[in-house]
């Protein structure tokens, strides 16, 4: 594809076209995928998936529902002609094991994030958006004790604030 041409400095910079794959070598997220900041870091979502950005330049825009698959099955690729458009339950049909939603992968948890047991002793159950949400008692008692302890100790100040200006 000769589409190239339309890619701006900044981005025809941070791309390898020395294969058929386009290998983005910019930004990379924790996932896999390149990043590109598209306007000034202050705005409220400047980072963009490099091959949305890519294809977006080169192709034309895309809608917020659509997905690309990279048909290489190359993550850091960005070459147009290996992204195909599809909508978010096309991808997710295409990899069913990548498809678990968040509530799956919280389900299957066995420890909390500071490593205490998710035992039925120390697991508490309560409803969140019409599904059950486990959290861990240790972590609650301990967050609450904190709170607490900030609670306290702002009380405290604002007492004592109210004694010096009462004197």
């Amino acid at each position: 594809m000769s589409g190239a041409i339309v890619l701006d400095e900044r981005m025809r910079s941070r791309i390898d076209f020395s294969d058929s794959c386009w290998l983005w070598t910019g930004n990379k997220g924790k996932d896999g995928y390149g990043r590109f900041y598209v306007g000034p870091r202050s705005s409220p979502s400047p980072q963009r998936m490099a091959h949305r950005a890519v294809y977006e330049a080169v192709i034309g825009p895309l809608s917020d529902d659509d997905t690309l698959h990279h048909s290489c099955h190359v993550r850091l690729c960005v070459n147009p002609d290996h992204l195909l458009v599809m909508t978010r339950s096309e991808h997710a049909r295409l990899h069913p094991d990548n498809a678990r939603t968040n509530w799956e992968r919280l389900r299957a948890r066995t420890h909390c994030s500071r490593g205490h047991a998710l035992t039925p002793e120390n697991t508490r159950l309560k409803p969140h958006y019409g599904r059950t949400m486990r959290t861990c008692r240790v972590c609650q008692r301990e967050n609450q004790l904190v709170a607490q302890r900030i609670y306290r100790a702002r009380k405290r100040e604002e007492k004592a604030s109210f004694l010096e200006r009462s004197e």
